[in-house]
Parts: structure tokens; C-alpha cells; sequence
């Protein structure tokens, strides 16, 4: 008697997509009507970054970007943070502070 035998095998790849992150820096003293400061923001995740800041807790406009790191260029003395950031695969962290000064 002949049997047949069916063996199968299934692979499967799985690979977890990493949490976004936004971390905020840069920052000094800047003298009053003398240019710009820039503070700059490192993100982790997939492109694009939907990111809000803050001036002295004050939320700022969203902001939609793929630049890595992404550079803000002020005159506006205070402290800035992150509150906000999200890629594709959701809602991320935030982490440090920038300050600016002016003289």
C-alpha cells in the first residue's frame, strides 16, 4: 500500500517596529538683535515625524518633518521641550531641553 505524506512548513518573519522618539537640544546665549540660535531635534522611528514643542510650556505649532535632525532657528529666549511626537506606528517619547538666553 502507498501512502503519500504531505509536509508543509511555514516561515514567518516577524519584526517589531520600533517606537519613535524626539529629543530636543542646542540652545546658548544670544545676543538681542544679533541673528539666530539653533536648537535642533533628533528623532528615532519611520519618517515622518509629527512633532510639537514648547516655549516655557507654551505648545507651538505642529510640526510634519522627515528632516533627521530637524533644526529650529530662533530668536525667542526661553525653554524648549518637547511635548509631543508620533511616526506611523504611533505616539513616541520625548526626552531633553534646550535654553536660550538672551544677553
Amino acid at each position: 500500500m502507498k501512502r503519500n505524506i504531505l509536509i508543509a512548513f511555514l516561515f514567518f518573519n516577524f519584526s517589531a517596529l520600533a517606537q519613535s522618539s524626539a529629543f530636543i537640544y542646542g540652545g546658548g546665549n544670544l545676543c538681542d538683535n544679533a541673528g539666530t540660535i539653533d536648537i535642533e531635534i533628533s528623532f528615532t522611528g519611520t519618517a515622518p515625524w509629527n512633532v510639537v514643542y514648547t516655549i516655557d510650556s507654551v505648545d507651538q505649532s505642529t510640526i510634519s518633518t522627515s528632516v533627521n535632525p530637524y533644526t529650529i532657528q530662533t530668536t525667542a529666549a526661553g525653554v524648549y521641550t518637547v511635548s509631543s511626537v508620533s511616526d506611523a506606528v504611533g505616539v513616541g517619547t520625548t526626552s531633553g531641553s534646550a535654553i536660550v538666553s538672551i544677553l
